[in-house]
């Protein structure tokens, strides 16, 4: 709901400047829009796919992390002994 139309709804009703504030009536009001299941279980299956994808940067990331830190401490050890 940041976006679009159930935003808008309530944003056109809140009222208040420090401490914002919106009616139980007002809110009733409010259209939410309804999601069929079908394009539900698309986006749970692309936030767990999205998930899953990054457990395994992650994981890139941190073997790279590792790889470039022995590499650098080969680098140093090889010069110190020369």
């Amino acid at each position: 709901m940041e976006y679009g139309a159930g935003w808008q709804q309530i944003n056109f009703n809140i009222t208040g400047s420090t401490v914002k504030k919106i009616s139980v009536s007002d809110l009733r009001k409010i259209k939410i829009p309804q999601i069929d299941l079908s394009t539900q279980k698309k986006i749970k299956d692309l936030i767990e796919l999205w998930e899953r994808e990054k457990k395994v940067l992650n994981k890139i990331i941190s073997k790279k992390n590792n790889l470039y830190k022995s590499i650098i401490e080969e680098i140093i050890v090889d010069k110190e002994s020369n």
